[in-house]
Order: C-alpha cells, then sequence, then structure tokens
C-alpha cells in the first residue's frame, strides 16, 4: 500500500475530536445502521416458520428495554496475558505429534537416518512456524533433506519437505517433481490422510504461482483437499488445542484461499462427518453464513444493494450469529469466534447491545494480541461504517500506550494511520508532532526490543515515518543511523521509497531550490504555464549546481508544460522517454530509458506499471509500440495499457492486457486479471504497435491490426472525471523484460469520429 503525504497544514496536536461535519455523517451512518439492523430482524422473523427445524430460533427476540451502552475495557496486557506465541507453540506440538507418530507407524525406517529423519521434522517445523529465537537457514535445511534422501530412504516426509524447501526458492519444476514423489509415497505407505491435506495445500499454492496453463491442476488438487479434509479431521485431529488451531486453518487459510470453490459441497460433509467437533463445526457454519450474506449484499456501497440483497444479507447473518455465539459462550477462551463478531456487529446485526469494541474485548481478552480482531475493529471503525479519524487514531494510541511491543501490540497505531488515509485521504497525521514522535518511539522499541530477524523491517518503518513525517533532518539521521540494515521492500511497499532516491529526496528537500520548486509546482497546478517556464529558467541560473533529484523535478514541469501547451492545438504530440521519466511516474517494477529513447521494464512481484504524470482530460487517444523480450514463463508474457481516473488509486484502473500465448486481449484491475476477462481474440506478436481510444461511454482498443470498440457496462467501465494512463504488464513474478518505444497522444474532439482507415468492427464485451 503506498502512503501518501497530506496537505502539510500545521496542526496544534492530534485531534481526538473530529469536526462538526464527520459527527454528522457518523450520527446518520448509526442511524442507517440502526434501521438495517431492524429491518433485519423482521425479515428474519417474518422467515422463520418457513425455515427447516434445524434454523430455527436463530433470531433472538429484541429485549423490552435497551441495555446502557457498552463501555470499553483496557487491552489485556499482563505478563501471563495467552498471546500468539502461545498458539504457536500450540501449532508446533499438533504437527510433531502427527509427523513423529505418521514417521513412527509409517515410514521409511531405518536405523541409519530414523534420528535425522526426527530431527528434521522438528527443526522444519521450526523454519515454517519459527519462534521468538528465530529459525535455521534453509540451504542448511536441504542439504540436510538431501543427505538422507541420498542415503536410501524414500519416506514421503522427506520429499514433502524438499518441495517446500525448493518451493521457497522458487524452483517450481524440481518442488513439483519432489511433491509427485511425496504424493506417490503417502498413498503406498497409508501415512494419515491430514498429511496428504498439507500436501495439496502446496501443490495448489505451486500451480497457482506457476502460471496460467496450470490451472485444471490446481482445481484438481483444490477438489482433493476439500473432498479429504473432513475426514482428515474427524481421523487425525485430538484435544482442544488441536481444533482451535484446525479453525484457525479453516478461517484464515482454507476457506477462501485453498478451498473456496468447494465450499457448498463441503460443507455438506462437515454437517454428515462423524467425528467432527461440534464447536469448530459452529465456526466453519458462522464463516459460511457470513460468507453467503456478503454475496447476498455485494461488495458496493448501500445504495447498489438490491431489496433482496438486503433481506438475504440479514437472514444470513442472523444465522451467522447464532452459531458463532455458540461457539464463544462453549469455549470463551479462543478468540475466534469473537473475531469473526466483530464484523457481524459492524454490519450491525450483533445481539442487542453488541458492539464490535464488546466483541474486539472478548477476543484480545482470550489472547490479547489476536491480529485479525485489531484488523477487523479497525476496518469497522473507518468512516464508511460510521466510525471517524479520530476514533480510529484514538485506538492506535490506545495499542500504543500498552507498551507491548514484544507482542506487537503498539504497532496498531501505525496500521490505524493507514485506515484513515485509505478512507478519509485529507485526514493526514504523520506530521503531527505527538503522532510522530510516538511512531518514532514505537521503531525503536522494536529495533531495540522487537524479534531480532525483524530488525530491518522495522529500521525500514523508523526511516519511512521518518520520511513521511517531513522533519528531513530526523529522516537523514535515521537512515545515517540504520541505512545499512534497513529491509528496502519494507521501504518500497509502504513508503514507495529506495535508499538512493530517499537521500536524494532528502537533500533536495534540505536545500533552499525546494521552495522554489514548490512555487512551480503551485503555478502548475494552476495552469500558468508561461509563469512554470519562467520561474524554471531562473531557478536553474539562481543555483549553480543544483542538486541532481532538483534538475529532474525541474525537467519534469518543463516537459509537462511543453506538452499540457502543445495538446491544446489537437495534434499528435510525441511522449519520449529521458533519464529519470520526466513526466512519468513509476508505481511498480524497474525502467531503465535507452539509448535510441526507448524504455525498457523488469517487472516486479506487482508487474511493471509507468504511469503518465498528469490527465490529458476524458477523451483522448495514445499510440505506441511494445516489444516482449524475454520471461521466466511464457503463460504470462504480456503487456499493454491502463486507463483510469487521476483521482483513484492506481489499482482501481482498468487495465487492458494482450498476451502472447493465449493470442487474447483480457482486462483486469492493477496487476489483477479477472476471470474469464477476455475481450476478444487478437494475433499477439512478440513485436507490434498498439493504441487506444477513450470516449465516455466505450473505448477503442487496437493491437497490430485487429481493433475493437468495446463498451463500459457496469462492471467494466470508467467514471466520468479526469483520466490518465499507463503502460507495462500484469506479473506476479520478477524479470519479464518489455521495451516501449515510440509513444504520443493526441486529444480528440467531442465530434470526432474514428479516422477513415482504421476498422469499423466492433464487439461488446
Amino acid at each position: 500500500m503506498v502512503l501518501y503525504h497530506g496537505s502539510g497544514s500545521a496542526r496544534d496536536g492530534v485531534r481526538l475530536i473530529v469536526d462538526s461535519f464527520s459527527e454528522i455523517e457518523m450520527a446518520i451512518t448509526k442511524l442507517f445502521r440502526f434501521c438495517l439492523l431492524l429491518v433485519g430482524w423482521c425479515v428474519c422473523s417474518t422467515h422463520a416458520a418457513s425455515e427447516d427445524r434445524s434454523d430455527m430460533n436463530l433470531v433472538d427476540e429484541q429485549p423490552e428495554s435497551i441495555a446502557q451502552p457498552y463501555q470499553p475495557k483496557p487491552i489485556p496486557v499482563e505478563d501471563d496475558a495467552f498471546t500468539r506465541w502461545d498458539l504457536r507453540a500450540m501449532a508446533r506440538a499438533m504437527y510433531q505429534r502427527i509427523m513423529h507418530d505418521a514417521y513412527q507407524e509409517h515410514g521409511d525406517r531405518d536405523p541409519a537416518w530414523d534420528e535425522d529423519v526426527f530431527a528434521l521434522i522438528d527443526d522444519m517445523i521450526d523454519y515454517k512456524r519459527p519462534m521468538w529465537d528465530g529459525a535455521l537457514e534453509r540451504s542448511e535445511l536441504l542439504e540436510r533433506v538431501r543427505a538422507v534422501l541420498s542415503m536410501g530412504s524414500r519416506d514421503p516426509l522427506l520429499f514433502y519437505f524438499l518441495g517446500m524447501l525448493l518451493q521457497d526458492e522458487e524452483e517450481w519444476h524440481e518442488s513439483k517433481t519432489a511433491y509427485l514423489s511425496a504424493a506417490v509415497e503417502y498413498e503406498r505407505r497409508n501415512h494419515p490422510l491430514f498429511l496428504r491435506c498439507l500436501l495439496a495445500q502446496r501443490f495448489q499454492r505451486l500451480y497457482g504461482t506457476h502460471g496460467t496453463n496450470h490451472e485444471v491442476h490446481r482445481e484438481a488438487w483444490q477438489r482433493r483437499l476439500a473432498e479429504w479434509l473432513p475426514d482428515a479431521m474427524a481421523q487425525d485431529i485430538e484435544g482442544r488445542s488441536e481444533w482451535r488451531i484446525m479453525a484457525d486453518n479453516w478461517v484464515h487459510r482454507w476457506q477462501f484461499s485453498q478451498i473456496s470453490d468447494e465450499m457448498p459441497v463441503i460443507m455438506s460433509r462437515l454437517r454428515e462427518t462423524p467425528g467432527i467437533d461440534p464447536w469448530f463445526l459452529d465456526i466453519a457454519e458462522g464463516r459460511w453464513r457470513m460468507r453467503q450474506a456478503w454475496d447476498a449484499r455485494g461488495s458496493g456501497w448501500a445504495s447498489t444493494v438490491t431489496e433482496e440483497g438486503w433481506i438475504e444479507f440479514a437472514k444470513q447473518l442472523a444465522k451467522a450469529r447464532t452459531h458463532l455465539t455458540r461457539a464463544w459462550e462453549t469455549y470463551p477462551d479462543d478468540s475466534l469466534p469473537a473475531a469473526l463478531m466483530i464484523t457481524v456487529a459492524m454490519a450491525g446485526h450483533a445481539g442487542p447491545g453488541e458492539t464490535m469494541r464488546m466483541w474486539f474485548d472478548r477476543a484480545v481478552s482470550a489472547q490479547s494480541d489476536h491480529r485479525p480482531s485489531y484488523t477487523r475493529l479497525l476496518q469497522g471503525m473507518l468512516p464508511r461504517w460510521g466510525g471517524t479519524p479520530g476514533g480510529l487514531l484514538s485506538f492506535g494510541l490506545e495499542c500504543y500506550r500498552t507498551g507491548r511491543y514484544d507482542i506487537g501490540i503498539p504497532f496498531q497505531l501505525f496500521r490505524a494511520i493507514q485506515y484513515i488515509e485509505s478512507d478519509v485521504p485529507e485526514h493526514t497525521y504523520w506530521e503531527d508532532p505527538i503522532v510522530a514522535r510516538a511512531l518514532q518511539n514505537i521503531f525503536l522499541n522494536y529495533i531495540e526490543e522487537g524479534w531480532p530477524l525483524r530488525r530491518g523491517e522495522y529500521a525500514a518503518y523508523l526511516v519511512g515515518t521518518a520520511w513521511l513525517s517531513k522533519d528531513y533532518a530526523l529522516a537523514q539521521k535515521r537512515l545515517d543511523t540504520y541505512g545499512d540494515i534497513v529491509d528496502e521492500a519494507i521501504l518500497a511497499r509502504h513508503f514507495s521509497l529506495d535508499i538512493p532516491r530517499l537521500r536524494e529526496k532528502i537533500a533536495l528537500e534540505l536545500h533552499p531550490v525546494s521552495d522554489d520548486i514548490d512555487a512551480i509546482q503551485v503555478l502548475f497546478e494552476a495552469g500558468d504555464i508561461d509563469r512554470v517556464n519562467e520561474l524554471v529558467r531562473a531557478t536553474r541560473a539562481k543555483y549553480e549546481p543544483l542538486p541532481t533529484l532538483s534538475e529532474q523535478r525541474l525537467r519534469d514541469y518543463e516537459l509537462r508544460a511543453d506538452w499540457a501547451s502543445r495538446l491544446q492545438t489537437g495534434e499528435w504530440i510525441d511522449l519520449p522517454f529521458e533519464a529519470g521519466l520526466p513526466g512519468w511516474r513509476i508505481d511498480a517494477g524497474t525502467w531503465d530509458v535507452r539509448d535510441d529513447g526507448s524504455v525498457k521494464l523488469s517487472s516486479s512481484m506487482r508487474g511493471a506499471f509507468l504511469l503518465w504524470a498528469d490527465s490529458p482530460g476524458n477523451q483522448f487517444e495514445v499510440s505506441g509500440e511494445f516489444e516482449l523480450v524475454s520471461t521466466r514463463y511464457d503463460t504470462s508474457f504480456n503487456a499493454g495499457f491502463s486507463v483510469g481516473l487521476q483521482e483513484a488509486p492506481y489499482r482501481e484502473h482498468l487495465q487492458i492486457t494482450a498476451f502472447r500465448q493465449q493470442q487474447h486481449v483480457r482486462w483486469g484491475l492493477g496487476n489483477r486479471i479477472r476471470p474469464e476477462s477476455t475481450l476478444f481474440r487478437a494475433p499477439v506478436e512478440r513485436q507490434m504497435s498498439f493504441g487506444f481510444q477513450v470516449y465516455p461511454d466505450h473505448i477503442v482498443i487496437r493491437f497490430g491490426d485487429r481493433e475493437e470498440t468495446v463498451e463500459f457496462d457496469d462492471e467494466f467501465n470508467l467514471p466520468a472525471g479526469e483520466r490518465v494512463f499507463g503502460i507495462g504488464g500484469v506479473y506476479w513474478y520478477e524479470e519479464a523484460k518489455i521495451i516501449f518505444r515510440n509513444l504520443r497522444m493526441r486529444l480528440l474532439l467531442d465530434d470526432e469520429q474514428a479516422t477513415p482507415d482504421q476498422s469499423t468492427a466492433t464487439s461488446e464485451k
């Protein structure tokens, strides 16, 4: 997630009291949620008579009197409070028991390697579920696994471990071979069904990151996992703590990421399988009903939901409440049902007098650092759900004041501010001195007291928040002190920074030229192009020499002013690529300008996207060429363009992409191509021209000689407004390489039609 700077206006301190508009908005939203709760209760009461006996009593009767408002409890911070480290120890014990027993009873036993295998089981569990003191190195474990296999062992656990380690090294083919050997040996030696479920999960993950041609294999392993899970749990899971681990896996891993397509079938099998813990079944039923409720409602704004959608939403959440409340009453020492009830309360369908904070307090009383509970409460406190920026910040500061750095609770202050900016961008607290000091204190404490293996991450947050506070001298100090250990992946992911660029930015902000550049920005945004060019020239003459980034910023405004001026003529203008990419913004991937004026990209795990810095309006045309150079997996070799609104996050832009192997053009949002999203079939060459024309109600897409007009509809749509565009490719791995060249653009007049030499072929999506 990219964090954006706010307006920079002065603040006297943390604003815990929201302005009158926010109070009015909160009051209206709370009234709306109360009305929804009342309607939902009435609807569910009407439907109760038609439900079968198993669904009776799912809606509680309304009380005659309204309970007193719930008073939040302090977050438990006692030294003996149950934490995720205790839960992780329970998970380790479960996997050790199952794997030790499996090898003892069914393994490929031999005195020559038995001791090594038992030790590897424990160390591989530590590798995947490391405790506070860290984990073993992958290379060492890989060497040990191969050593036992070279002695002649054919035990499936060893092949499974080998596949895991190779998969983590992105050695996809070798990993698949190891997993296939494990599958054969598991079947031959009659190992516990639960271990085959773990293998099925691994196959799914492997095929899910191995290209589109493997979708059939991924779906096959998903079906196997769904078929095996109920029997595996009934046969192999023992005791309260192990069912607790199973419920956690169900909610956070299996149900949505690994068996989502099979859920109707697997829910029926769970209900029918003897030996499934009733508490676990309540968790599964509650989560399933929540999913059905949101499927009925949809993910859009309240105004887009149909009357039938609201009815089904209320009905399913009432059932979810019954199952989850019963699960919590059965074992209140487990956080999971209470955490799920936070979301039910957020939607206005908890029991009478029950609030999100009540269920949060119940969840953290069972596990003080239960991360999903913090996430659900933060989501529920967003303004879109009736919360306020001040309320979110107040909760973040409450977490900070616990001082429990060892279990990560103070970090929720950082997340609270992220949530505020995601919903209300004009509210920014990074520059507030109280918040800035608190964040610096948090990450300094994490560096000293936190998990040693994550010191680089904490250093990245420390440097990044110092930068966002606009205390550039402090940012320079933090970078000088901790730059050697900063995790640059964290710096890029959360702050859109890298260390060399950050040093240049700090040097610019500490140089007096920064005031002149701010003045140029004001003129540019006001459209005073002549004054922009005049001040750029004066600034160059005023400072000699200029810091590198300062010169790049001046060239950026100079080039953008030139483009803005020439576009108004209605003629084609070239969009050249220059060193430093003035006029463009890198959103993902690495982009290098070549001597011939083209630009060569190298993808990251988030793809590769380059955005034009400004908006040409709402009706324009772009053309250019791309060359597909090299890739690790031909199955996803692609290139294309994106179009979106200037004020919307880039991830919401329409991404139009031509796939080389599939020979078709598909669409998605940001770096996510949607299923069944083919726009049209088209010949896709390694080197070809492309172009597009954007109109209010449709877009004309051209790849090579194939041109199609695609109408906007409810799903494939660009709302009215100032639009922007970008170029790039959709990837889930690094180092796919593509060249773009000869880009140009022009504005389209309101009454302008396609030129005579263009094809008139159209295809509605």
